[in-house]
């Protein structure tokens, strides 16, 4: 049996090292990548309203005698409609890999160059970068299976509470009862249900 996770843990893997090499970006060589969810979970920021789609910490690993940087990413699992845009999230925390901790002057000068545009805390191409990831695509491979799949959140309740209009002055309440019994207070006609 293949596992999955493996299967997309080195599909990303390979997609960072190709992004690194056709941007030329100063971002370390090893990484931990892998789709999860941020720091921030999956809330939206209440800040810009948006969700975090992805995050990058950049970490010294102690391995044997040696220090070396280290770049922890994740990428949300559910909010891509295709490989281009998992592509768009990893080259945006690959920037930040590279010791940019901010979306500040640093940030937005490399993040322009590569083709991204404002506001610099999501990821928006241009058209030519969306198309020039795309063609990076059939080098990566395929998109594996599995990606996204976790089940779709559910839609937020809406509210319960039924309209009732007054057919004499346009009078309008809510209930949460379907079988209210209520007259209006201005002309003292029964409510009936809108």
């Amino acid at each position: 049996m293949i596992d999955k996770n493996s299967v997309r843990t080195k599909w990303l893997e390979k997609a960072w090292l190709t992004l690194k090499s056709k941007f030329g970006l100063d971002a370390p060589d090893k990484v931990q990548i892998s789709f999860g969810f941020c720091a921030s979970g999956n809330r939206k920021s209440s800040a810009t309203g948006r969700q975090t789609l992805g995050q990058c910490t950049n970490d010294l690993i102690q391995n044997g005698d040696k220090t070396e940087k280290q770049a922890l990413v994740s990428v949300h699992p559910v909010n891509f409609k295709s490989p281009v845009d998992v592509l768009l999230v990893m080259l945006h925390e690959m920037i930040h890999a590279t010791g940019i901790n901010n979306h500040r002057k640093e940030f937005s000068t490399l993040a322009a160059g590569v083709g991204f545009t404002k506001p610099w805390t999501q990821p928006h191409p241009t058209p030519e970068l969306a198309q020039r990831l795309g063609g990076m695509l059939e080098q990566i491979g395929d998109f594996p299976e599995g990606w996204g799949d976790l089940p779709p959140s559910k839609p937020k309740q809406t509210t319960r509470m039924l309209k009732y209009e007054c057919p004499v002055c346009s009078e309008i309440i809510r209930s949460a009862n379907d079988k209210l019994n209520a007259i209006c207070g201005k002309c003292e006609s029964a409510f009936q249900k809108a």
